[in-house]
């Protein structure tokens, strides 16, 4: 018998074992992912050598005796900006044991990392997924294509219930009024989507695009942005835009203008202005606002 969950993009399993290297600033990487920042960083992968492409996803797996299970998600990407769709970006560094050997890495950008207390943990993903091998020997298992989508679906819901992501669209008075405007532009979305015969996932609490949709064999990624201006610019995260530059044609952006609230204190659906367009971050004008400063690289 079929299974009847769709097959969905690549994703691997990326391993972390803190009993054998230590993330000094793993905490500070969380506090970045909650505000909408991104981390950046290699990472190993095993034996695999070949496979992992730009924009494929990744799930940290926490392993180690104090607490196992999946701590983040991201996307597979190329620091050096010289590879073309459908490359393999798997690259050879220096070990990270410090032996003197080399090992596989592919970069890495994390778009949401959680506290080990906060993570998903692996007794639930071994009932929830019993077929996907949740003790690798390795970094750089693949998950099963038919299981992508329900686990990052799955990911996304256990950030969502664990409260780490305020996040906002616009200058409002308040982290309510924002979060009202944050879900009534995403409300409306996925709603426009589904209205026209989408099957629509929300996975807005864990990655780089709010939702997804999918109709026969195409997939669109979908991006809500909600404001109680004009709407002419709008706030894009880092993540955001890689994405959309990794997966061109693919990715759609929906804004929501002139957003304004009711007597009673709810978004008023009859209010303001929407837009759907291809979200092409490079057709328009990017300003950086943010920077990170990693001072302890700079030369004394």
């Amino acid at each position: 018998m079929e299974d009847s969950r769709k097959l969905g993009p690549q994703a691997f399993l990326l391993t972390w074992n803190p009993d054998k290297w230590n993330w000094v600033d793993f905490s500070q990487s969380v506090l970045a992912t909650e505000s909408d920042g991104v981390i950046g960083r290699k990472w190993s992968t095993g034996v695999r050598n070949s496979g992992i492409h730009a924009g494929d996803m990744v799930f940290l797996l926490r392993q180690g005796k104090k607490g196992r299970g999946i701590v983040g998600s991201g996307r597979a990407t190329d620091f050096t900006g010289d590879s073309v769709p459908g490359d393999n970006i798997i690259h050879t560094d220096p070990h990270w044991n410090g032996s003197g050997a080399t090992a596989n890495y592919v970069d890495v950008i994390w778009d949401r990392l959680l506290e080990p207390d906060d993570r998903l943990p692996i007794e639930e993903l071994e009932k929830d997924f019993p077929e996907q091998q949740w003790a690798p020997n390795a970094s750089g298992t693949q998950v099963r294509p038919e299981l992508v989508a329900e686990l990052e679906s799955r990911w996304s819901r256990h950030v969502a219930s664990a409260g780490l992501r305020e996040g906002g669209q616009g200058h409002v008075a308040s982290s309510e009024r924002r979060k009202a405007i944050e879900n009534a532009a995403q409300g409306w979305l996925m709603q426009h989507y589904r209205d026209e015969g989408w099957e629509v996932r929300d996975t807005r609490y864990a990655g780089p695009y709010d939702a997804v949709a999918t109709k026969n064999d195409q997939t669109l990624y979908l991006e809500a942005k909600g404001t109680q201006g004009g709407g002419e610019a709008v706030f894009v995260t880092r993540g955001e835009v890689e994405h959309a530059r990794a997966n061109p044609g693919d990715c759609i952006i929906g804004i929501w203008s002139g957003m304004r609230f009711a007597d009673d204190g709810q978004v008023d659906p009859r209010g303001g202005e929407t837009t759907i367009m291809p979200f092409e971050p490079d057709t328009g004008n990017l300003s950086a606002l943010q920077y990170r400063w990693e001072w302890a690289a700079a030369d004394e």
